[in-house]
């Protein structure tokens, strides 16, 4: 089964917080869903906005 997850976490200064994804990545792949693809998605100035990630697996949480 294929889930799609839209990852919009900002820090303090307004960034991505991507230690903070990559935490939640990690948490997920222990759960045996695999990361098929993570895609960065921008406004037209360039600015990353969020990720659209996409898992495989069994079934995610």
């Amino acid at each position: 089964m294929v889930f799609v997850y839209v990852y919009e976490k900002r820090n303090f200064w307004g960034k991505i917080n991507i230690e903070e994804m990559n935490k939640e990545l990690a948490e997920h792949c222990k759960d045996g869903i695999r990361v098929k693809s993570v895609t960065p998605v921008a406004d037209i100035f360039g600015n990353i906005k969020s990720f659209t990630i996409v898992f495989e697996g069994l079934a995610a949480s």
